[in-house]
């Protein structure tokens, strides 16, 4: 078992924008707290977190500084 997984996405638009980013168990439902703020310049993102044996989901958003947050994109199992 591994409590580990690599992710990673493509920003649609081509732009580099800092991300949100929340691992949650998966059938939680759109986050309704803030992630951690990553860098797409750190993709695959490796997480080392998890519990082996569990069904995990995650969530994305682009952080667009003063012009807020995009919508939460995801789940992704």
């Amino acid at each position: 078992t591994s409590n580990g997984a690599d992710l990673s996405w493509v920003d649609p638009t081509g732009t580099q924008f800092d991300y949100e980013l929340v691992v949650q168990l998966a059938g939680g439902g759109v986050p309704t707290v803030a992630g951690d703020i990553v860098d797409i310049t750190t993709l695959p993102l490796t997480v080392n977190t998890l519990n082996p044996n569990t069904n995990y989901e995650f969530w994305v958003r682009a952080n667009c500084g003063v012009d807020g947050n995009s919508a939460w994109v995801g789940p992704v199992p």
